[in-house]
């Protein structure tokens, strides 16, 4: 363990052996700049970080409700948060056992001590972030535990860099063209462009044309509507836009609409991605025997966590589909668990939607995710690798509050 990882924790003295403290927090960070979806402008990203200490060990998880799939929002999560952190302490037996274990009957305890995504009788999509905050702090405490990466209690093998797309929110044509040149500078061979949000096709198609024509012809390009458009709509545009040499088209008709995404699939020149309709395992399911997209876009948020995210992306790889994995412009503690996936999970010829710290004023890390030449590395540390920042946790959170059992 670092130094730095070390030094952040700050009741070392208290605990008891084998003893685990959790603790939350609310945070509150705007955006660097304007960034428009379907779903609207977003000024301002809102999120709990849960955190868990035990035996000198600080693991991180993070519930950030996503625009567009339904989630209570972030201040309606903190009790059931709580509620949730104050069950996984009684379960301290379990944590023993997980982490004294031999190799042999780790396997068993880990699934003993990690909270389920599944069969739980209280666990409504609006409650898929806290699910995941679970989630992903347990695997961050595993993980270090055992002095090894988050991606490798996820598979067999994993990589250790992840290609990432830029994504360009910027509504009027110039700047959206000006900003997916800016990427491509910085080395990004994939721009995401946010479509859906021009008052008629021909405005639509003329931003996009504008954008393929300032990054060029070689570097791909993508396009996410956030369930903009009526099937008819979508095939008309998806038409007007096969010129311009599209790579995939995200979740274009609305995401509780599976016959018009189906249909839309079979008769698309244009690739097409599901993402809002990809709501978990269950939902991913659905979307393959429907022959509904050809790739599935997965939200840890969304999907209830890192386990959840592994089992569609196992899901989509039986049938034959592509899986990109995205954060939904969380925090570094978010970002960080996305990337884990996408080292562990994620199609390696998909770029993967993870480069969005720089859209928040702060990630909350002492130092930023690089991202280089459009790569993405994991973190050398064991676990997540989240290391966070006192002065932005000061600044954005409203400072920790400790779950008593």
């Amino acid at each position: 363990m670092t130094a730095a990882r070390e030094g952040h924790s700050t009741h070392q003295s208290c605990w008891g052996s084998g003893e685990l403290r959790c603790a939350w927090t609310h945070y509150r960070i705007p955006l660097a700049n304007p960034f428009a979806t379907r779903h609207g402008g977003l000024a301002v990203r809102e999120g709990l970080l849960l955190r868990v200490q035990w035996r000198g060990l600080t693991a991180y998880g993070e519930a950030a409700p996503v625009p567009g799939f339904g989630h209570a929002s972030a201040g309606e999560l903190i009790e059931q948060l709580v509620r949730r952190a104050r069950a996984f302490m009684l379960k301290s037996d379990c944590t023993t056992v997980a982490f004294a274990a031999p190799p042999e009957t780790r396997a068993r305890a880990e699934r003993q001590l990690t909270p389920t995504h599944t069969s739980e009788p209280d666990v409504p999509a609006a409650s898929a972030p806290v699910r995941a905050a679970l989630d992903i702090a347990c695997l961050d405490l595993l993980a270090q535990n055992s002095q090894q990466p988050v991606a490798a209690l996820l598979a067999a093998s994993f990589s250790t860099q992840v290609p990432v797309n830029a994504v360009v929110g910027l509504a009027e044509a110039r700047l959206a063209a000006q900003a997916a040149a800016a990427a491509v500078t910085r080395g990004f061979a994939c721009v995401k462009l946010k479509v859906g949000l021009c008052s008629s096709l021909e405005e639509e198609a003329e931003r996009v044309a504008a954008v393929r024509g300032a990054i060029g012809p070689h570097i791909r390009l993508r396009l996410d509507a956030n369930g903009a458009w009526p099937l008819e709509l979508a095939l008309d545009i998806t038409r007007r836009l096969e010129p311009q040499d599209i790579e995939l088209l995200e979740q274009p008709t609305p995401a509780g609409d599976l016959a018009a995404l189906a249909a839309l699939h079979r008769a698309s020149p244009i690739r097409i991605a599901a993402d809002e309709s990809v709501s978990g395992p269950e939902q991913a399911s659905e979307l393959i025997a429907a022959r509904a997209a050809d790739v599935l876009v997965i939200k840890p948020m969304a999907a209830g966590g890192l386990r959840a995210g592994a089992e569609i992306a196992r899901l989509a790889a039986a049938a034959g589909l592509g899986s990109i994995v995205t954060s939904s412009i969380d925090s570094g503690v978010g970002v960080l668990a996305a990337l884990h996936l996408a080292a562990a999970c994620a199609s390696p010829d998909l770029a993967c939607g993870l480069a969005t710290a720089e859209l928040l004023a702060s990630d909350l890390m002492a130092e930023p995710i690089p991202v280089v030449e459009g790569q993405m590395a994991l973190p050398a540390e064991p676990g997540l690798g989240f290391i966070p920042s006192a002065a932005a946790l000061a600044r954005y959170t409203t400072g920790w509050h400790e779950v008593e059992p």
